[in-house]
């Protein structure tokens, strides 16, 4: 640690916990930390316990990490008073009770409480309703503060001509889906630190820099977010749930800094040893085989009978499409299409109307919505409504699915860009899916929510300056996930699927070729047509009731940049397209 000795530290949500930990355990090794943080007396006493040691000094400054004004103010100073920042720690996070999907109906409410009654837990009610004030301070807090505290951090460093270590505190929810009712939106805000990581490290790759990107990635820790875990399970008894010491995190950290120049610790995953959780948590991919829950789970090293679903096996193209009768139970049904002015919305539309379906297209632009429902009033197809309608906003969406039957999830660096992209991509998406849901319920219906995904929210792209896209599609696949849970533990029979095309002719593909002229669509990057895309959902729509593609990713054959793409774990040893 003499590399660091006399530098500069900053660290977020210093006042307490892991954060806490952290920002003395520097101190100790002689770096002047500059600890960040919105309780002022919780920094005030942290500051009091170290500054009188022969540590490094630690700074506070009160810091809402969500405000990027207040941020930049910050990396302002460290620049201005203490010469630059060379290392961060991006530890400030949030993990909110709040179901992807609504009340507490009497089928999930007996589950859990049989469970706990089993397992000898006292039951506690939550409001489990899933509310967009969660999921955006979940999002905002663990994904886009992280994101701005690294972007002036990277700026920092090179105007100080620093080589500097940026360290994530993620988790293992970062990696796995976790067995709790409840917390999917943070799984999912922690899947796309994931990959903003391995994200960060490309574009760095790119520049040239030299700067270090790490993720330290801690089983259950005893820290305020564990609190919010022990309202559902509330035996995490130190026998059957180990969990680890802030200490242990603050020493993870400082092993991640202690490496040569030529070193780099990408990832640190650690957990308590002897730890049962490790048995209950599994790749997001896996969790549709094995379910966790509904009378089957293995909770907190008490057994309870395994019970395993089969699924249809993924299909890496489509080849060939069930036959056009399987869409018979769809007949006369009502279907919304978000994003459904141009690309793959309106081609979904279209495959829809033809095979015997309503649609409500929702898009924000009158005049295509227009056009599209005008150049199919001369065929034979069911209706098209077209509703303008933004769905990033949560009450116009609750407006519109007042009525609905089924519903397609169709639509798709700077601090604005990023939320744009985490507004719609997620949030919205989890808005529509929640109504959906509820209407469904409501009207007795076993309905089919589709969201249409992405390759990328399953391999990192090579393309620069679109990494929070990644991370958004990243969230999206382990949402998928996270709703069948919550849905099994409903006993609801509502099919969860997503849809994940390569490069699609759609707008939205020519901002990528922005950062690939050399690419050409007819030869070296092949593409799929917005049908293509389209057929897929009719396929997964066509299955019978007992059958499920949980996910059906789909690429051109022949598609060259396949090779490009990688699980997002292996980037930092194969650089991509430098």
């Amino acid at each position: 640690m003499e590399r660091w000795s006399g530098k500069v530290a900053i660290v977020t949500g210093a006042s307490a916990g892991i954060g806490a930990a952290i920002a003395v355990e520097l101190a100790k090794n002689g770096v002047h930390v500059v600890a960040l943080a919105r309780r002022e007396n919780a920094l005030k006493e942290l500051a009091e316990t170290v500054n009188y040691k022969d540590y490094g000094t630690i700074y506070t400054k009160v810091c809402d990490v969500t405000n990027e004004q207040a941020v930049k103010d910050v990396f302002s100073w460290v620049d201005s008073t203490l010469g630059g920042a060379s290392i961060l720690i991006n530890n400030a996070g949030v993990a909110k009770l709040s179901s992807l999907l609504s009340e507490y109906s009497y089928i999930i409410w007996n589950t859990i409480k049989n469970v706990h009654k089993s397992l000898n837990i006292e039951h506690r009610s939550c409001d489990t309703d899933g509310k967009l004030e969660d999921w955006q301070d979940t999002i905002n807090l663990n994904v886009l503060a992280l994101s701005v505290c690294s972007r002036e951090a990277y700026k920092s460093m090179t105007k100080n001509k620093i080589d500097g270590h940026i360290i994530q505190i993620n988790s293992i929810a970062g990696h796995c889906l976790t067995p709790y009712f409840g917390f999917k939106m943070y799984n999912a805000s922690k899947h796309a630190v994931t990959v903003l990581c391995d994200g960060l490290r490309h574009e760095l790759q790119l520049m040239g820099s030299k700067i270090k990107v790490s993720s330290v990635s801690p089983g259950p820790v005893a820290t305020e977010i564990l609190a919010e875990v022990s309202k559902v399970m509330k035996d995490a008894s130190t026998k059957d749930f180990n969990i680890l010491n802030t200490n242990d995190i603050a020493n993870a950290v400082i092993t991640s800094l202690a490496t040569p120049p030529n070193v780099l610790i990408a990832e640190m995953t650690i957990i308590p040893t002897g730890s049962l959780i490790q048995t209950h948590l599994q790749p997001s991919s896996q969790v549709v085989e094995n379910v966790i829950y509904n009378n089957s789970a293995e909770i907190m090293g008490r057994q309870f009978p395994r019970r395993c679903r089969f699924k249809q096996k993924k299909k890496d193209h489509i080849s060939a499409y069930i036959t056009i009768n399987t869409m018979e139970r769809w007949s006369g049904k009502v279907a919304i299409v978000t994003g459904a002015s141009a690309g793959i919305g309106a081609a979904i539309v279209v495959q829809l109307a033809k095979n015997g379906v309503h649609v409500v297209a929702l898009a924000r632009r009158e005049k295509e919505l227009k056009e599209l429902a005008e150049s199919l009033n001369d065929k034979d197809y069911e209706t098209i409504y077209t509703k303008v309608c933004d769905v990033t906003n949560e009450q116009a969406v609750k407006d519109v699915f007042s009525w609905v039957d089924s519903t397609l999830g169709g639509a798709n660096g700077k601090l604005e860009d990023w939320q744009e992209i985490l507004n719609l991509n997620v949030l919205a998406l989890s808005v529509c899916s929640r109504e959906a849901y509820k209407s469904m319920t409501k009207n007795k219906i076993d309905g089919h929510i589709i969201q249409i995904n992405s390759i990328s929210g399953h391999s990192l792209t090579p393309n620069f300056a679109h990494k929070m896209y990644n991370a958004s599609k990243y969230a999206v696949t382990v949402l998928c996930d996270g709703l069948r849970h919550e849905l099994q533990l409903t006993g609801s029979k509502i099919k969860v699927s997503s849809v994940s095309p390569g490069p699609t002719a759609t707008d939205m593909l020519a901002s990528i070729l922005k950062y690939s002229k050399e690419v050409t669509t007819a030869a070296d990057f092949k593409i799929l047509d917005a049908e293509d895309v389209a057929n897929a959902v009719i396929t997964s729509l066509a299955t019978p009731p007992n059958v499920l593609i949980a996910d059906m990713t789909i690429i051109p054959t022949g598609f060259t940049i396949q090779m490009h793409f990688q699980p997002s774990s292996q980037v930092v040893e194969n650089l991509l397209n430098a």
